[in-house]
């Protein structure tokens, strides 16, 4: 049975809970040779689990998902979420059981996890993306063993090309749908954030198939508390941070004594910081040059109207001519600036046939 102790993991799930009832989580379980499982969840009609036909999956392969009423799952559910989870799967296994047959696990079944992201602002939205960044490899290495090549949940490698750039600046920095024309690329990688402008969601897609309800509560916890950390503003990727107290997060994981912590987690740090070199910092580069340009054209424009004069041979610049304000071409002016702002511009990207022409894709 799923105990409160087991909930209430060192102390954070349940207070996390208490504190978040209404925040919002999915979790799919893809599994193949599912035919008992879904007869199972046909008969006890459970109130937070269901299950969906998944394409890329075999021998009736079925994605189970958390959801209430067809409407995503609330924290104060997920108690009841562990509770069904584990009633269903022992219910299947015995089923098996009689059957002498196992539940078996591919390279295509996985775990995915979607943290809501709609009731945090852009800067925690990009501040948890990187934290989740930093701890990748070391999920990989409790979580997902055997799936770091696997082509549905790839790691992030830099450098970056120019399209998975601003894809990453779009997504991330953006609050509106942009218009892509290869919305997939970044849909396989281990920690997406295809769906953040769609189901306002980060994708956690690295996991292998967990059955084990202690160890997905366990997973579960993790993420949640990356999430919290990312709304205190604690980036775990800066010095400012100890690399000890990130071990810690993962202290209820017996697959711990076996891993490298430290070097995996120096290694994600120095990728997180990679990426903001290359896609954050990058753009406000790019933002105070566009400023600037925009500020210049528009003083020369102004003086063009004015009638001002160039240098004289002596130096000096002879008082210029002044223009009566009717005669003034703003519309001109006005038309050939773009405005001036602090948010990213959300545009359509029509560049990547040409990008693919150069080999950036």
């Amino acid at each position: 049975m799923i105990s409160r102790a087991l909930l209430d993991s060192r102390g954070f799930m349940l207070d996390y809970i208490e504190k978040n009832p209404q925040d919002l989580i999915g979790i799919e379980l893809e599994m193949e040779s599912a035919i008992e499982i879904r007869e199972i969840i046909q008969m006890k009609r459970p109130r937070t689990v269901s299950f969906v036909e998944e394409g890329s999956l075999r021998c009736d392969g079925v994605e189970l998902i958390s959801e209430v009423d067809r409407e995503p799952l609330k924290l104060c559910d997920l108690p009841d979420y562990f509770k069904e989870l584990e009633r269903i799967i022992q219910a299947t296994l015995h089923k098996r059981y009689l059957g002498e047959r196992l539940l078996t696990c591919s390279e295509r079944t996985s775990t995915h996890v979607h943290l809501n992201i709609t009731d945090i602002s852009i800067k925690t939205r990009k501040r948890l993306f990187l934290n989740l960044l930093t701890i990748e490899s070391l999920l990989f290495e409790i979580y997902g063993q055997g799936r770091e090549d696997n082509v549905f949940c790839k790691k992030l490698v830099l450098p970056l090309s120019k399209i998975e750039k601003e894809r990453y600046r779009s997504l991330l920095t953006s609050s509106s749908e942009r218009i892509l024309l290869n919305p997939k690329l970044l849909k396989y990688t281990s920690i997406s954030p295809v769906n953040l402008l769609t189901k306002g969601t980060i994708e956690i897609r690295l996991a292998h198939l967990i059955l084990d309800t202690d160890l997905l509560i366990k997973y579960i916890s993790l993420l949640l508390e990356v999430k919290a950390l990312s709304v205190k503003e604690i980036c775990l990727y800066e010095e400012s941070w100890s690399i000890d107290k990130v071990v810690k997060m993962f202290s209820n994981s017996d697959q711990l004594i076996k891993v490298d912590a430290v070097t995996q987690l120096q290694e994600g740090s120095a990728i997180a910081q990679g990426f903001i070199e290359e896609v954050f910092d990058q753009e406000d580069i790019e933002k105070k040059y566009t400023k600037c340009t925009r500020q210049e054209s528009i003083v020369k424009k102004f003086k063009a109207n004015r009638g001002a004069s160039p240098a004289s041979a002596s130096g000096e610049t002879t008082i210029p001519i002044p223009v009566p304000a009717h005669e003034i071409n703003w519309a001109e002016i006005l038309n050939t600036v773009r405005p001036s702002t602090d948010e990213p511009i959300d545009e359509p990207i029509f560049d990547d046939v040409a990008d693919i022409d150069r080999g950036e894709y």
